[in-house]
């Protein structure tokens, strides 16, 4: 993973914890009162459990505590530079995308050097995207210089997820992905 990385999931996590507790909270709260307005049961008060939820905040906090760390290097600086003043991607739709080509160019750099795959998730399919296949291809300009290495593009964690299941044996991972439970009529190849 990249500084960047955990630093955003350190500033946003707690902030998105709150709203989706919020959330939640809400919904109970008018559940309840439903409830209540119905006469269901006078002594049915819903409480939610937000257990779920910060067990995975604590798994995210142990697999980014457990990641290689890649740093910025001063040519992945130049090469963001460079593409920031030519407005290629990520820069072609905004400039304000340093964070993102220093992710992107570290580990293509990082990869590139192990020749091996991997797998790049980003939801930022805009700056991310092939234009004519903006959720399963990378922009093909940004994995220029970089011959040694592939990524594997997904701009939506439903479908990597999907993927992932696919490549891995299905007993390792948790029933909720399990490949058995994934709706049949879903086509993500």
């Amino acid at each position: 993973t990249h500084e960047h990385i955990i630093n955003e999931w350190e500033k946003h996590k707690k902030r998105q914890l709150n709203i989706f507790k919020q959330s939640i909270t809400t919904k109970y709260k008018h559940a309840n009162e439903i409830f209540r307005k119905q006469n269901i049961s006078s002594n049915l008060n819903l409480q939610p459990d937000f257990n779920h939820i910060e067990s995975q905040i604590k798994i995210i906090d142990e697999l980014l505590e457990k990641a290689q760390l890649l740093e910025t290097s001063i040519r992945v600086k130049a090469l963001a530079s460079d593409r920031s003043i030519q407005k290629l991607p990520p820069f072609h739709k905004k400039l304000d995308s340093q964070k993102d080509a220093h992710i992107i160019f570290s580990a293509l750099e990082h990869f590139d050097e192990l020749e091996q795959h991997f797998w790049f998730l980003s939801s930022n399919k805009n700056d991310f995207g092939d234009p004519n296949k903006r959720e399963t291809d990378i922009h093909s300009s940004i994995q220029e210089g970089f011959l040694k290495c592939e990524i594997i593009y997904f701009a939506d964690i439903k479908r990597a997820i999907y993927q992932l299941s696919n490549k891995l044996n299905s007993s390792l991972l948790p029933k909720r992905i399990d490949r058995a439970q994934t709706p049949q009529s879903v086509d993500f190849e």
